[in-house]
């Protein structure tokens, strides 16, 4: 999975802001410096290059990237069998863990979106979830290796600038792979729910942040929050609060930097753009 982990649940949340287009790129003033947030899409169609002027700008007066995990061993084939171990059930599978009714939507949902429960049944559900997803972002053309991550990281090593990862890789992968039970279940549930959007929502969340129109990607999944906020805690908020002691460090630091996460980590509330306001930093959005 490597840079699809967390693809498509972590691209938006709630959102509290002006509805006037602009980029998903905020300016945060530091003691000495500045630092640029800018929302990540882990897949991207290749008619999203070249990129919003914001994020060329933030990568150009930055002299350090920073991002969720380090993608080089996001890649490795040891993390990617880790995940995958870690995906099976050790005992049973689907068939043996969803209730009916759920089961019988999987069923239906993944026939659709060209697998099947024969070949998705060894599997947890937050992986089915995310297989379902990204299947469905492929189908329209979206692909991870176009994703922002890989982009900034490739360009940042081409370019000799440091890359800090906000997380360790079993922290990253831990989001996922020590999911509770319940809390898996609920990923899937999110799936089911809007699955028969899976067609026509991988161009709306693109547009929307293509455009920079952050009150139609909150409107987007304003109910899925609301409806499971243990899941959305895990996923986004909690990650932000976490997060925050390092920005804060690169904050105080002398150089310039750019913080890569996905799009759904920068804003409403609880999102980073709101944490750091609560300190006291200017933020502003750029266009």
């Amino acid at each position: 999975m490597g840079r699809v982990i967390g693809a498509v649940v972590l691209l938006a949340c709630i959102v509290s802001a002006s509805a006037h287009a602009g980029s998903f790129v905020w300016r945060v003033a530091g003691t000495e410096n500045t630092v640029y947030l800018a929302g990540s899409m882990h897949l991207l169609p290749e008619r999203a290059y070249p990129l919003p002027q914001a994020y060329e700008d933030a990568y150009a007066d930055s002299g350090l990237l920073v991002v969720e995990a380090d993608q080089d061993r996001l890649q490795a084939d040891a993390v990617r069998q880790t995940m995958l171990a870690a995906a099976h059930y050790r005992e049973g599978g689907l068939v043996d863990h969803l209730d009916a009714p759920m089961l019988a939507r999987t069923r239906e949902v993944l026939d659709r979106t060209g697998l099947s429960i024969d070949r998705m049944n060894a599997y947890r559900p937050w992986f089915v979830s995310m297989a379902i997803e990204v299947q469905a972002y492929q189908a329209q053309g979206f692909r991870p290796d176009l994703g922002l991550d890989g982009y900034f990281h490739d360009r940042a090593v081409r370019d000799d600038k440091p890359i800090l990862p906000l997380q360790t890789i079993a922290a990253h992968l831990a989001v996922f792979t020590d999911m509770p039970a319940t809390l898996s279940r609920d990923q899937l549930a999110v799936t089911l729910d809007n699955a028969d959007e899976l067609d026509t929502s991988p161009e709306q969340i693109y547009r929307y942040w293509q455009s920079g129109d952050i009150a139609g990607f909150a409107q987007s999944v304003n109910e899925q929050a609301d409806a499971y906020p243990a899941l959305y805690d895990r996923l986004i908020f909690d990650r932000n609060t976490q997060w925050l002691a390092t920005i804060t460090a690169v904050l105080n630091s002398p150089d310039n930097a750019m913080v890569l996460v996905g799009a759904a980590h920068l804003v409403g509330p609880r999102g980073l753009v709101a944490l750091l306001q609560s300190k006291g930093y200017r933020v502003e959005r750029m266009d």
